[in-house]
This record gives C-alpha cells, sequence and structure tokens, in this order.
C-alpha cells in the first residue's frame, strides 16, 4: 500500500516536532507517531526509511524520556520494516547495549529484545550477524554486571529465536566460552551468573553431540575445581540442570558423568555435621550465607535428578541406590527444628504395635501433629524447605516412572512408605502437602499394580508378577494402622489448613479403593469422628465448601465398598449426606448423590434380619425427590438424582410405602419425556426394569412403553441403542403386564428398525420379538407376520449380516416355530429359499448369504420335529439330483443346510446311507458343491460320532483325490462345538484319528498340509487333558529340527501351523506353555517357509495369550526377531524380456515388525525398547509396506510409551524424511498419496512428545516439513482424520 494512504501530513508535523527544541514537544511528538503508525498501514519504503532515521536519531537525544519512548516507538514497526532498515536499527541498538548510555542500558536491551522477537524469520541472518559481535563485546566486559546481564538477556532470545541458523552453530563455541567464564567466574553477581546459564541451557539446544558434551566437561572440570565459598558450584549445578531440561535425552551418555559429581553435594552423611554446625554458628551472617547457598545447590542437585530420572531413566538406573539414599536423608533434613525421634518411624521399627505408639504425643518431645505444625510464623530464613520439597518431587518422579518390580523395591529395600509417613508430621505446609501427594502417588501406583485387569491377569501376568502384586498390598496392610492414625490426626486437628485436611482425604480415599485383608472396615471407625465432624462443618476455621466435597467423596468411596463398619456408622452419617444435597453449590450436590446412590444396596446387604431399613428408605426419599423434581437445576444435578432415584426403587421398593414408590416413578416418567434427561432416565428405568424382586411398574408402565416405541423413530443412534435394551427387560420381566396395543406399536417400530444397514439395531430389535414371543405367542402372532418376520426374512439374505445378530436372526426363527403351528416351519422354509436369487446381471449368490439361511433352514427344521424326516428327504433329493441343477445354488444350500442340522439332530437315523451320499458329491463337477459337500460331512459328524467318523478314517487310509475334502471334513467334524471333544475322547481314542492323520505332514501339497495342521491343531484342543497330542508332536518336532531333508522341513511346517492352530482356538493353554520352549526352537531353522511359520506362531501367542511366551521373550524370542526383523534375501527372476528381483526376506520382516507391534499392546515389559529402536529406524528406511508397519508402531509408541522413543527421535529423521518428500507420480499416485500420508501422522505423532523439539534434527525436519507447500493437503486431511 502506498503512502497516498496514510495521513501524511500529520506524519510531516510530527518528524518536523521530533527535532523541536523542547524536550517534551519531542516526547510527544514521538508517541503520537508511533500511535499514528500503529493504526495506519505500512508506509512505503522512502517514507519507512524517514520515520526510522527520525526516530533513530532520538536514541542519542539528550534527554533519557525521549530515548526510552524512541525505543519503545522502534518496537512497533519491527514487524513491518525492510530488511536494510532492520540491519541499521540491529546494529544501533546493539552498539547502545554494549557501549552506550549505562542509564539507557536496559531500555536498549528491551528494544533490542523486542526487535528479535518481532522481527520476520527472513531477517534472522542480518540480526545475528549485526547484534552478535556486539553482545559477545559487551558480555567480554569485566566489572559491569549489569552490561553484562543485559548481553546475556538479548543473547537468549536471539539463540532461542534464530539457534537453527548456521551462523549460531559457527560461533558456538565463542558463546559457550565466554558464558562459562562468566558463570564459572567469581567476580559476577549472582544474577549475572543465572542469566549466563540460562544462554547456556538455550545454546546447548543448537549444539551437536560432541559440542554438548565438550560444554558438560568444562562444566563438570569447573564444579569439581570450585571451592565451597566461590558459589561457582551452584551456578554450574544451576546450568547442568538447565541444560538437562533443555536437551533432555541427549543428556544421557553424560548422566553418568554428572550424577556422581551431584551426589556428592548430597552425601546423607553431611546432614548431621551441617546440623552441628547449624547449632554452633548461632546466627554468625557468613555461616546463615553458607546454609542458604547450601541449600539451594541440593536443591538444584535434586531438580536435576528429576530431569535424569525422566529423561534419561536407562542412564540413571545405576545410580537410583544412591538418589534415594539422599533423596530419604534430605525428606528429614531440617536443621532449624527439632523433632521428636519417637514422633515417627524414622528408626526403622516394626509397623505394627510398635507404629501405634510411635506417633503418640511425648510430653517432654514434640507433638508431631500439634498446632505448631500449622503455625503461620515460619522462619523467613529458612531455605531448608526447599531442600526437602525438591527430594520429594525428585521422589515422586521415580514412583510415576517405575514398574511393579521397581515398587517392591521402594516398599521393601528402601521403606519408602515408611519414610513419607514419617514425615506427616513436617511442619511447613507445602512441603506437608507434597509429602502426601507423593504417598498418594505411591499407594495409587501400588494398588493399579495389584489391581490389574482380568485380562492383564490372564493374558499377561506371570506367577511372579502375581506374587509381586500379593507383596504390593501387603505393604500396604503393614502400613495401615500408621496411614490411618497420620491423616486422622490431622483431621482431627481443628487448626489444619484447608490443603492438609484436602491431602489427608485424599490419601485415605485412595487407601479405600485398594483390597486390603480386612476392607475398609479396620479403620473406618478411627476416621469416622472426624468425617462427621467435617460434615457437619464443625472441623475449625479451615473446614471450607471444598473440604466437604473431598470428604463427601470419601464417603461415597466407603460406602461403594460397603463392609459392616460402614454400615454400623451409617445411623450418624446419612442425615448429614442427605443434608449436604440441599446445599447452595452444585459440585456437593452432585456428590452427596452420587453417595446417596451407595446406600441402598448397603442397607439392603448390612441390616440385621431383624430390622427393616424402612426409616432410611425415607430419608433417602425424602432427600432426593426434591432434586429430581426440580427443572431449573445443573444437568449433571439432574443425572445424579436420577441415578440415585433408580437405585433407591431398585433395591429398597419394599421398603417404601406405595405413595412414595409411585411418586418416583412418575417423576422418572416426567424426565422421560424431557430431551435433555431422557437418555439417561431410560437407562434408570432400566435397571428399575430388572430389579429383583420385580418393582411394579404398573402406575407408569403404559406410559413409558409408548415413549420407548416413539423413541425408535428417532434418529439419535444412541437414544435408539437404550431403548431397545429397556423395551427387552420390560417386555421379558412385566410383559404381561403391557397393553396389546402398545406391544404392537413396539413391535412395528422394531421392525422398522431391522435392516442390514445397521447389525446391532437389528440384534436387538431381534431381541425384543423374542421376548414377545417369550411372553404371549398367540397374542401378537399376526403383529409379528406383519412387521418383524418380513424384515426378518430380507434380512437373512443380507452379505453383511454375521455376528450376534445371525445368532438372535436364528434363534427368532427357532421360537417362532416353537411357538406357532407345525405349518409354520413349511410356510418359512419356502420364503427363506425364495431368498436366494440370481440378479438380473447374472452374478452369483453371496457364499455368506448361502451359508447363512442354511443356518436359518436347519434351526426351523430342527424345531419342528414332526416335519424334520421329510425335510431332510426332500433335501437328500436335491443331493442325489445335483448334477441336474444349472447354478448349483439349491445342490449347495442342501448340503450347507444338512450339515447345520446335522449339529442339532442325528441324521444318521433319518437315513442311515447319508454319510455315503454326501461323499459322493466330493466328486461332484462343481467345485462349490464339493467344498459344501466337505462341510457338510464334518458338521453332520459331530450329531453322531460313532457312524460318520470311521467313514472318514477308511478314506483317509486309502489312495483317494479328495483328501483335502476329506480333511476338511474331519477339522470341520472337530471344530464344531466344544462338546464334541468330550465325545471323543470318551468313545474313539486320539490314536485312531491321530495315526491316518500324521501321514499327510509330509505331502508336497502346500494346501493339504495346511488342512492337515489345523485338524491337528483340533485334535490337541479336543484333548481334555491336553497332553498326548501335543506331547506327541513335540517329540516329532525335536526329531525333525536341524535336519535339512523336505519331509523334515515339511513336517516341522506342518507342526509349527498346528501349535498356532492351538494358540488361537485353545480355552487351555497350560500344556502349552510348558512346551513352548521346545516349538520357539524353530525360529532358528535354516529354511524360510519354518521360520515364516514360526513368526506366526509366536505372532499368535503373544495376540492371544501372552502368558505363555511373555518370559520367554527375552531369552529364546527377542534375539531370532532382531535378526528377521532385518533379513533380506533378494533373488532375480528371468521373466524373458527383463529380469525381476524378488525378496524372500520380506514376509519375515513384516511379520517380525508385526510381533514387534503387538507386543507393544499386550506385553510391553517383556520387551527391550532401547533395544528395538535402531530396528525401528532401520524399518522406517525400508520397502513401501514395512514402512507402513513402522509408521504405525511410532504413532503408537507415542501414546503408551513416549518417553522411551524421545532419546532416538534424530535417527526417524531421514527415512521420515524421504518417505514424506517423496514425488507423485501418475502411475500409481493414489498409493504413493497414502505412504506420504502415513509417514507425515508418524511426523505428526512425534510432534507432539515433549522434548521432542529438543533435538535440531527433527525440529528441523518439523519446521520445513509445514512451510512445504506441497503437503498443505496432506496436512489437512490429516486434521479432517482427528
Amino acid at each position: 500500500m502506498n503512502s497516498s494512504t496514510l495521513p501524511v501530513r500529520d506524519i510531516k508535523t510530527l518528524l518536523e516536532k521530533i527535532t523541536n527544541y523542547d524536550k517534551d514537544e519531542r516526547y510527544m511528538a514521538t508517541v503520537d507517531l508511533g500511535t499514528l503508525l500503529s493504526r495506519s498501514p505500512p508506509p512505503d519504503a522512502a517514507t519507512e526509511r524517514r520515520i526510522v532515521t527520525a526516530i533513530r536519531s532520538r536514541l542519542d537525544d539528550p534527554s533519557n524520556d525521549v530515548q526510552s519512548v524512541a525505543v519503545k516507538t522502534l518496537s512497533g514497526l519491527f514487524c513491518r520494516l525492510h530488511v536494510s532498515l532492520i540491519e541499521d536499527v540491529a546494529e544501533r541498538l546493539a552498539r547502545d547495549v554494549s557501549s552506550g548510555n549505562a542509564d539507557l542500558r536496559d531500555v536498549y536491551a528491551i528494544g533490542l529484545r523486542g526487535l528479535v522477537r518481532d522481527c520476520s524469520e527472513s531477517c534472522g541472518e542480518t540480526v545475528v550477524r549485526t547484534t552478535l559481535t556486539p553482545l559477545l563485546q559487551g558480555l567480554r566486559q569485566g566489572g559491569d554486571d549489569f552490561l553484562r546481564g543485559a548481553c546475556c538477556d538479548v543473547l537468549a532470545d536471539l539463540i532461542e529465536r534464530f539457534g537453527k541458523l548456521p551462523m549460531i552453530a559457527e560461533h558456538a563455541g565463542d558463546i559457550s566460552d565466554v558464558c562459562l567464564s562468566v558463570s564459572l567466574g567469581t567476580s559476577s553477581e549472582e544474577a549475572v551468573v543465572r542469566r549466563a546459564g540460562a544462554v547456556l541451557s538455550k545454546l546447548s539446544v543448537c549444539l551437536d553431540t560432541n559440542s554438548l558434551q565438550e560444554l558438560i566437561a568444562r562444566l563438570s572440570t569447573g564444579l569439581e575445581g570450585a571451592s565451597e565459598e566461590s558459589g561457582v558450584r551452584n551456578a554450574a549445578v544451576r546450568t547442568m540442570c538447565g541444560i538437562g531440561r533443555a536437551v533432555g535425552h541427549r543428556l544421557g551418555g553424560d548422566t553418568g558423568k554428572v550424577v556422581p559429581i551431584f551426589l556428592t553435594f548430597c552425601n546423607p552423611n553431611d546432614i548431621d555435621v551441617r546440623m552441628d554446625e547449624s547449632d554452633d554458628s548461632g546466627s554468625e551472617d557468613g555461616s546463615h550465607g553458607n546454609t542458604q547457598a547450601m541449600d539451594e545447590l541440593r536443591e538444584s542437585c535434586f531438580v536435576g535428578f528429576e530431569s535424569f530420572i525422566q529423561h534419561c531413566p536407562e542412564e540413571t538406573s545405576p545410580h537410583l541406590p544412591d538418589i534415594l539414599a539422599s533423596v530419604l536423608a534430605y525428606l528429614k533434613y531440617d536443621p532449624n527444628y527439632f523433632y521428636d525421634e519417637d514422633s515417627g518411624m524414622e528408626d526403622g521399627e516394626d509397623q505394627s504395635a510398635e507404629d501405634d505408639s510411635a506417633i503418640e504425643d511425648d510430653e517432654d518431645g514434640y507433638d508431631a501433629f500439634s498446632s505448631a505444625s500449622f503455625d503461620d510464623d515460619d522462619d523467613d530464613d529458612d531455605t531448608s524447605w526447599k531442600v526437602r520439597r525438591a527430594a520429594l518431587r525428585c521422589l515422586l518422579c521415580l514412583i510415576k516412572s517405575e514398574r511393579a518390580s521397581t515398587l517392591e523395591m521402594l516398599w521393601e529395600e528402601y521403606s519408602i512408605g515408611k519414610a513419607l509417613l514419617s514425615r506427616f508430621k513436617e511442619r511447613e505446609e507445602n512441603v506437608r502437602v507434597d509429602v502426601m501427594a507423593c504417598f498418594t502417588s505411591l499407594l495409587c501406583r501400588t494398588i493399579d499394580a495389584a489391581k490389574s485387569s482380568e485380562k492383564e491377569m490372564e493374558n499377561v501376568m506371570t506367577d511372579e508378577d502375581e506374587n509381586i502384586n500379593n507383596k504390593l498390598m501387603q505393604y500396604i496392610q503393614t502400613s495401615l494402622p500408621v496411614i490411618v492414625k497420620c491423616c486422622g490426626r490431622h483431621l482431627s486437628d481443628k487448626r489444619a489448613r484447608e490443603r492438609t485436611l484436602s491431602s489427608s482425604l485424599e490419601v485415605l480415599r485412595t487407601l479405600a479403593t485398594g483390597k486390603t485383608s480386612d476392607g475398609p472396615d479396620g479403620w473406618v471407625e478411627q476416621v469416622m469422628p472426624s468425617l462427621l465432624n467435617m460434615l457437619k462443618n464443625e472441623g475449625g476455621k479451615h473446614n471450607t465448601k471444598s473440604t466437604k466435597l473431598d470428604t463427601i467423596r470419601l464417603c461415597r468411596v466407603l460406602l461403594e465398598r460397603g463392609g459392616d463398619g460402614v454400615a454400623k456408622r451409617l445411623d450418624g452419617l446419612l442425615p448429614l449426606l442427605c443434608d449436604a444435597v440441599g446445599e447452595d453449590w452444585y459440585k456437593i450436590i452432585a456428590e452427596a448423590l452420587r453417595t446417596l446412590k451407595a446406600v441402598p444396596r448397603l442397607l439392603l446387604f448390612h441390616t440385621p434380619p431383624d430390622a427393616a431399613p424402612t426409616r432410611s428408605a425415607l430419608m433417602l426419599y425424602a432427600a432426593i425427590s426434591p432434586r429430581l423434581a426440580a427443572h431449573d437445576i445443573d444437568q449433571e444435578i439432574k443425572e445424579c438424582a436420577l441415578g440415585a432415584a433408580g437405585e433407591l426403587v431398585c433395591t429398597l421398593h419394599s421398603h417404601l410405602d406405595e405413595t412414595a414408590r409411585d411418586q418416583v416413578l412418575n417423576l422418572l416418567s416426567d424426565r422421560l419425556k424431557n430431551e435433555t434427561t431422557r437418555l439417561r432416565t431410560l437407562q434408570t428405568f432400566g435397571k428399575v426394569a430388572a430389579a429383583e424382586p420385580p418393582v411394579d411398574l404398573g402406575v407408569v408402565l403404559h406410559d413409558v412403553c409408548g415413549e420407548i416405541a416413539g423413541m425408535l423413530r428417532q434418529q439419535n443412534q444412541n437414544l435408539r441403542l437404550v431403548a431397545l435394551e429397556v423395551a427387552n427387560v420390560l417386555v421379558k420381566g412385566h410383559g404381561k403386564k403391557i397393553g396389546v396395543e402398545v406391544i404392537e406399536q413396539m413391535l412395528m417400530e422394531c421392525g422398522n428398525v431391522i435392516s442390514g444397514a445397521d447389525l446391532h439395531i437389528s440384534h436387538l430389535a431381534l431381541q425384543v420379538s423374542i421376548s414377545v414371543l417369550q411372553v404371549s405367542s398367540d397374542s401378537f402372532t399376526v403383529a409379528i407376520q406383519n412387521y418383524i418376520l418380513p424384515r426378518a426374512l430380507v434380512l437373512s439374505a443380507s452379505p453383511l449380516l454375521h455376528g450376534a445378530t445371525l445368532i438372535s436372526l436364528l434363534a427368532f426363527f427357532s421360537t417362532y416355530t416353537v411357538s406357532h403351528s407345525e405349518d409354520s416351519s413349511q410356510s418359512i422354509v419356502p420364503s427363506l429359499k425364495s431368498c436366494l436369487t440370481v440378479n438380473a446381471s447374472g452374478s452369483q449368490i453371496s457364499k455368506v448369504v448361502v451359508a447363512n439361511i442354511a443356518k436359518c433352514l436347519a434351526v426351523t427344521a430342527a424345531a419342528n420335529p414332526r416335519s424334520c424326516r421329510l425335510f431332510v428327504q426332500n433335501h437328500m433329493v436335491i443331493i442325489c439330483d445335483s448334477d441336474n441343477y444349472k447354478h448349483g445354488i439349491e445342490c449347495q444350500l442342501a448340503l450347507l443346510t444338512l450339515g447345520e442340522l446335522g449339529q442339532l439332530v442325528d441324521l444318521h437315523a433319518i437315513d442311515p446311507n447319508i454319510q455315503k451320499t454326501i461323499i459322493a458329491c466330493l466328486d461332484s463337477k462343481n467345485e462349490e458343491n464339493k467344498g459344501a459337500a466337505a462341510y457338510a460331512l464334518g458338521r453332520a459328524a459331530a450329531g453322531n460320532i460313532e457312524a460318520f467318523l470311521p467313514v472318514i478314517l477308511d478314506v483317509l487310509y486309502v489312495e483317494h483325490p479328495n483328501h483335502y475334502l476329506i480333511l476338511t471334513s474331519l477339522k470341520e467334524m472337530l471344530s464344531s462345538e466344544s462338546m464334541v471333544g468330550q465325545q471323543l475322547t470318551n468313545t474313539i481314542k486320539l490314536e485312531t484319528i491321530l495315526k491316518p492323520l500324521f501321514k499327510f505332514v509330509t505331502v508336497e501339497k502346500k494346501s493339504v498340509r495346511a488342512m492337515c495342521a489345523e485338524c491337528l491343531g483340533a485334535l490337541a484342543c479336543l484333548d481334555v487333558e491336553g497332553r498326548y497330542v501335543l506331547e506327541f508332536l513335540v517329540e516329532q518336532v525335536q526329531a525333525q529340527m536341524g535336519k535339512e531333508g523336505d519331509g523334515n522341513i515339511r513336517t516341522c511346517w506342518t507342526i509349527a501351523s498346528a501349535v498356532k492352530f492351538v494358540i488361537t482356538y485353545s480355552k487351555s493353554l497350560d500344556k502349552v506353555a510348558e512346551v513352548m520352549p521346545t516349538f520357539l526352537g524353530l525360529l532358528n531353522e535354516k529354511d524360510l517357509s519354518v521360520r515364516a511359520i514360526a513368526l506366526q506362531m509366536v505372532y499368535a501367542a503373544i495376540h492371544h495369550s501372552p502368558a505363555i511366551i511373555s518370559s520367554l521373550m527375552k531369552e529364546l524370542v527377542l534375539p531370532s526377531l532382531y535378526t528377521l526383523v532385518q533379513f533380506s534375501s533378494i533373488r532375480v527372476v528371468d521373466l524373458g524380456p527383463f529380469k525381476h528381483k524378488e525378496d524372500d526376506g520380506l514376509p519375515l520382516r513384516k511379520t517380525a515388525l508385526a510381533i514387534f507391534a503387538t507386543a507393544f499392546d499386550h506385553c510391553p515389559n517383556s520387551l527391550v525398547v532401547s533395544e528395538f529402536m535402531p530396528y525401528l529406524a532401520k524399518a522406517l528406511g525400508d520397502v513401501e509396506d514395512i514402512q507402513l508397519q513402522a509408521h504405525q508402531i511410532v504413532c503408537s509408541m507415542c501414546i503408551r510409551n513416549p518417553g522411551a522413543i524421545v532419546p532416538f527421535a534424530e535417527s526417524f529423521v531421514e527415512p521420515l524424511k524421504k518417505t514424506v518428500n517423496k514425488k507423485v507420480k501418475d502411475d500409481g499416485a493414489e498409493r504413493i498419496q497414502e505412504w506420504i500420508k502415513s509417514g507425515l501422522r508418524a511426523t505428526l505423532a512425534l510432534s507432539h512428545l515433549d522434548g521432542i523439539m529438543t533435538c535440531q534434527a527433527f525440529s528441523t525436519f518439523f519446521k520445513d516439513t509445514q512451510k512445504n507447500t506441497s503437503l498443505f493437503n496432506f496436512f489437512a486431511q490429516l486434521k479432517e482424520e482427528r
């Protein structure tokens, strides 16, 4: 925009006034010019130069005020100035900072910092080149600490903004030399030393590895050679801590050098010496200054330990014992205060009976929980509390970063729990709260480890891990009396402050979530009086609404846990909780309602048989009903009131009078009509309808069912799902009381939602229909036939039908057939068969549709035994005349139907020659008929093993062209149902099947061997004891391993496939776990096919049952995986006109990488992340398929294990850069675009990690990627994905 748009006349006038002789005129003109420019568009180049020249001339103004406002005015122009003007201004400001007017140096520094902050990126090189040398010269000038401090501030901002520029790297040595001379010198003020350390911290991010190591080495040297009085030690430690926080994981290699130095300043043996010196020195100023300096030094050391533990856990782990020793020692470091040795657990006494007396008051000593603990008149000069708090934060970081096995070490070897409990007497509130927070975190970590979910217990945790968890809970159990007594003393002290009270309540609430051996009953009696006082607002002046809320939360946890101890106190607790529902603060009201929700169940199970909880039930009703009836209240309160009312009616409806019960039901019915509460109300009615003994819903039943029917017409998916679930419960429990018209309306709406487009909705609607048929089939025959049956028939022909919806559909046809006349099956069968039609285009019906309809036909026939024989005979006619059917669908359907029916009824009893007829179909000209015949033979055999199995085995013994199909039949028989295994082991010996079956393990055809393997696996699954088949396979594989013959290789391949099948489908894997080491030996076979199937076996184990392999991973699996994840075997295939390269190692690499990905999800503790990272970096640069897998692993690890991936981010940069910068060609453009997008997805996941930007290579790569215009569309697509 040109200058004609600017008020040129005003600018000209102001520029003239700037040179006025009157300093006030110059001052005001400069201010007005800055204001005018900030409100106007940018001027042209000539006007801009005039303005800058005029303002810059005021930097030499005799008036300091004018100089100051000139700098401020320039600051507003930095973001719009031309590069040449930026250079002039930067040069002038840098010169003024380093050698200008000392009185205005801070103003010049502010202006220069503003220029560095606001100028454009394109001016970076100019600003660095212009300002760096003057700033370094200013730092080298001794004697002027103010100058050096200003230079440090500007230099820190300069490095932070433009640290990635090459010029900074070129002068990094000079910058570090100058800053080290300031930081490690003895002539500078402490403020200047701190600023120099800040410059070094920011510079460390820009340094390469060698320069960073050199900087750390120089700091270490200066630290070791510094005297105690010089202050250099403090500066060096602070600087190292700053560098550690800045570079994070990059400090890992030097951690082993730095930590021992820090430990020398935190020696536990120095505490007593320092305390003695403090006592002897009195109030001498020099000694006091030294104590403060040492406290500051120790604080910095503990801050450094926290950073090292967080960012460099593996490098710090060898020093953890020494760090823990220092932490535990300095938790007690309070030289200016005397604690009675008998007031805690400092001497390691037993935490049982002795602990109960350990915290009792001593008349001659210090009461750990007296009012002195909450004295406001703390010693202002005492800095030891900072040391204690830093040590606590270091310990907290350690607790949060460790796993269960290390938690055992913390409890047992280092007695962390005992040490923290002994510090509950801490006199400084900030530290006391941190102590309780640290102990709470320890409890949470311990309880979480011991309360592993059922899935983890079954699939992940070994017996050793389970023993560890039992020990962990025993540690809490042992400490229980002391925990309760310490917290109880704080709660009962009226001088206790709010934060202390809240922390004590949080400790108890966390404790209550753990499963101690006696539950919460053993200690509720001790804390309940204090809780009651706090609920009565009698807990002291610091008992605020916030602490009352925390108290109610604790009561809720106790009530949900239950127990006689809580029930005994309920008479005093319940009125106070009911009163809390009438409070003004919505959080207290909502939490009180949640707490009342837990009361009915406690009353039901802990009320004496000769007493009735009628009074308590009415009290609950009186408290809940006003909040349930109110409309102008917070949504959270409404939902909590609904939950409490539902629990009250479900559990205590028999103890409420009819008026109260009907009133609550009517209120719930009203809430059902409100759009904001109908979903939660619907869920509440579902619980009420399912209550035992049943609740009389007569007063609202008709209205509720009508509302539910209307909800099925809504577009809200979640609302329809819940409505169908509740409708099913209502029909099952109260169907006979619901009006016919209402049920017919529900059936009509259920029929409207049954379709293949939403299988889950269809499943629930079919369940409602089944419940209606079971309750009263005769009354709703017409409705079922009109609304449900037609949609069910259409659904049966959906190619998407599977899972729970298919099961519900089969149950519907079976129930409908059983509950109606004998002719019902005869009417359904033709309707089902009519669904099998050839499309107008001539394409065939999906195999899935044929199989599903066959199942529907089978259950329909089985449900009507009288017509079953005729049904079978008709289908046998179709099978015998199969070659006359043009499309073969009829024959396939007949075979599949007989196979499904054979599992439900004994077909051999109907037709003794049926097995021969089916076997004859194996020679059909139609391949689909062959497959259907094999399936039918196996499934039918499940209904009568004695009749079918000998026929199948006879075919296996002789030469037959259809061995694959016969093996398929055998597999279908063996895997049909779990009950077959019991029949099999009781009637036919396993050897009878195993002998003819095992001869197929060496055949050349891979498909036959694969089917043989599935048969072996299914047979092993049916072995009741799980021993004979597996032991046989172990013997065979041991005999064949290491041999290179084709028969040996095929045997190993087949056995590995069989074991994979067992792992995937068996319900009991105890025996498999015992023999797993033998099968893992196949990973080391030379043949690639055997190694490939062995990898698939390992993958199946990790995916389905990691418990059988997690303990073997590090010793038997990982060495082979590290080899195979980078294995390559390229061979050249001559295709005539050209040659093609084939990588036989690619499938192995893909499977190995998939194993790692699955292991990170299912058994992460069995992996060594640091060892895997180099292989992951190599996979990121592999072929496309491998890269895509590696990208997924990176994204997963960024969520599950972010701290472990950050140290290796630099190795990911180059392969990711090559991926995201690929050129998109017309040939395969879509594939390459997905490839690029996958790489960007991994890059974005990495960019969100804490500390990742300390990696200069990744930071530069990520910024360049964001600026790449060709990737903008990809970023937009990824944003839409999120």
